[in-house]
């Protein structure tokens, strides 16, 4: 991971696939049973099965890679997330998309790979990102007419934030307190939008007792699972302001402008001192100055 968030992407990658042999790495249901043979990255005719591994969020990531994968192989087979099927299915229309418990017809494919182990093949230099783009999603889907009315009825511009991930690996790190949330949102005028997934009322409650400029939280929308929707609310938006977690992804993915606030020792996703992500040109990254304060974030 130090060679990778570095720039040493040749020597990072080969790395990377120890997390496989030890378990670091997590794909899907599957992956540890399959009896094919793991591609080389050479070419071939038959079918090539792709799982993603880990959360959502490295299944987007790593997804900007598919397209460079595409012009290589054409018979293309992914198992992801069931809450993005839809979402990859519309985005890549010539990839067979399967959920991660889905049964796979057998015969369909003679060799696999794990979505993150793309990289090691089409992510060895940084001009090599400039192909990381995930492909134009067009929603086709009306937002529910609910949903509509609260966002049509904001003033100035409506802003998606989010500010918590629930994730083990430096969890109280990476979020925000309900105060330092206040802080940007009582910083302006605009209308803020609440994209923060989980049990968070208690959270919201907090926020609009300290800031004038109330969170809105949309009413009957689930923000953890109803991701076609999640999304349509994110296409309305005119801005995206989250941690590290996954609508940071999600939204960069999407094409989405997002700011994306970042501790000072942050994930080796985001590489080290950079402002730009090479993953997501739409992306603006935004670091701690000093570990754990805040303040030149906010």
């Amino acid at each position: 991971l130090i060679h990778i968030r570095n720039g040493r992407f040749d020597i990072g990658w080969k790395l990377y696939e120890r997390g496989l042999e030890n378990n670091v790495r997590e794909p899907l249901r599957g992956y540890y049973t399959e009896r094919e043979k793991i591609w080389d990255g050479r070419d071939f005719n038959s079918g090539l099965l792709v799982y993603g591994e880990q959360g959502l969020g490295d299944q987007l990531i790593f997804g900007t890679v598919l397209p460079d994968l595409l012009k290589d192989h054409q018979n293309v087979i992914l198992k992801v997330d069931a809450r993005l099927k839809n979402l990859f299915e519309d985005s890549y229309s010539n990839i067979k998309v399967f959920s991660e418990n889905d049964e796979i017809p057998k015969g369909l494919y003679k060799s696999y790979i794990s979505l993150g182990s793309l990289c090691k093949f089409y992510r060895n230099h940084t001009n090599d990102f400039l192909n990381s783009k995930f492909k134009s999603y067009d929603l086709k889907r009306d937002l529910p007419l609910h949903i509509s009315k609260q966002i049509s009825s904001l003033e100035n511009l409506k802003i998606g934030i989010s500010w918590k991930t629930f994730a083990s690996k430096n969890q109280i790190k990476r979020s925000l307190s309900t105060s330092q949330v206040s802080k940007i949102l009582s910083s302006n005028n605009n209308s803020f939008i609440n994209l923060q997934y989980g049990n968070v009322y208690k959270d919201i409650k907090e926020i609009n007792s300290l800031s004038q400029n109330h969170l809105l939280t949309i009413d009957n929308l689930d923000l953890t699972n109803d991701l076609n929707n999640v999304i349509n609310v994110i296409k309305n938006c005119d801005l995206i302001i989250t941690i590290d977690n996954t609508l940071a992804h999600l939204a960069a993915s999407l094409g989405k402008i997002t700011w994306i606030l970042l501790p000072f020792s942050s994930d080796f996703r985001w590489m080290e001192s950079i402002t730009p992500s090479l993953w997501y040109d739409n992306a603006v990254l935004i670091r701690q100055k000093n570990d754990g304060v805040w303040d030149n974030v906010l």
